[in-house]
């Protein structure tokens, strides 16, 4: 509990430094643009001699709309939800365009991500009601969880991201928040101090992530720290589940749901948001949720556990 706590402050007191930080950053930044605008308006125009060499330039101009043609389809109008304006004439006219394909694909992909997150954490909260046990079950993973959900929603309403592509950790955030009272509520060693600086914590992290008020630079620092917290959340469970020799409480529905999300998620957002940090954070639920996924297979839900149990 002690370490759970420490991590928070922690990752407070950083968001704090780099903000500071990042203040005088962007300052400078600023007056550096300021110099050059300033710069270009003076600098003097092309002679008629570098016209022509102007016009070679121009007519490049085709060769880059095509490099373009996935950011455009992705800024067109939605219709029905899954086509681009442009997408939906050109298969109704029987043309077949790669770029749409994948653009649909991403949607789809994108809604039933959505659609089966209201259920993500669902199994595993019925196992733990009907149990009455959070046996094998890594506090610190989830309090890792609900804050990396945290952060992902923030730095997608930073960078304006489609709410398809992320929409999901809304629901998520609220599962495993009911996954933490549990903990609480079942655990006789959790104490009254931990539970209420925890709820500040997360509250403090979940209003400043909503009302976008960080300076820019540190949302990228916020995206790297994601990764960190995805190694903390799950790691946990991990070695746990090592030592228990099983997987305990753990549902193999919910790791199973995680690992195919981040996996459907590496499409979406090499197809529509393109932002490496994102990439980096799906790639990382990928590896660690595919190895909690192996677990069941290696171990099987029994282990120390239920052995002590049984004697």
């Amino acid at each position: 509990m002690n370490k759970s706590r420490l991590i928070l402050a922690s990752i407070l007191v950083l968001l704090i430094v780099g903000g500071v930080y990042t203040q005088d950053a962007t300052k400078k930044a600023k007056k550096v643009k300021v110099d050059s605008t300033q710069q270009n308006q003076e600098a003097p125009q092309p002679t008629p001699k570098e016209a022509p060499k102007a016009a070679k330039t121009t007519q490049k101009a085709p060769e880059a709309t095509k490099a373009t043609t996935a950011n455009t389809a992705a800024q067109d109008p939605l219709k029905y939800f899954v086509f681009t304006e442009s997408c939906f004439n050109k298969f109704i006219n029987g043309q077949i365009d790669i770029e749409c394909v994948k653009f649909t694909i991403s949607k789809v992909l994108s809604y039933g991500i959505i659609g089966g997150s209201v259920l993500y954490k669902a199994p595993q909260i019925i196992k733990v009601l009907s149990s009455q046990s959070v046996e094998g079950l890594s506090l610190s993973s989830f309090y890792f969880q609900l804050i990396m959900v945290l952060f992902t929603i923030g730095y997608n309403l930073h960078i304006k991201a489609p709410i398809s592509t992320y929409a999901e950790n809304i629901s998520v955030s609220v599962q495993t928040a009911i996954l933490i009272v549990l903990h609480w509520k079942l655990n006789p060693k959790t104490s009254k101090a931990c539970v209420a600086a925890s709820i500040v914590a997360f509250s403090a992290i979940g209003t400043v992530m909503y009302l976008d008020i960080l300076p820019d630079r540190v949302y990228d620092f916020i995206g790297i720290i994601n990764i960190i917290l995805f190694l903390f959340a799950v790691v946990p469970q991990i070695k746990m589940n090592h030592q228990n020799r099983g997987t305990g409480q753990l549902a193999f529905v919910t790791v199973f749901l995680a690992w195919a999300g981040n996996l459907a998620r590496v499409f979406t957002t090499l197809q529509e948001v393109k932002d490496p940090i994102l990439l980096a954070l799906f790639l990382t639920g990928v590896v660690l949720n595919g190895t909690v996924l192996l677990q069941f297979f290696i171990y099987g839900k029994k282990g120390k556990v239920e052995d002590k149990k049984k004697r």
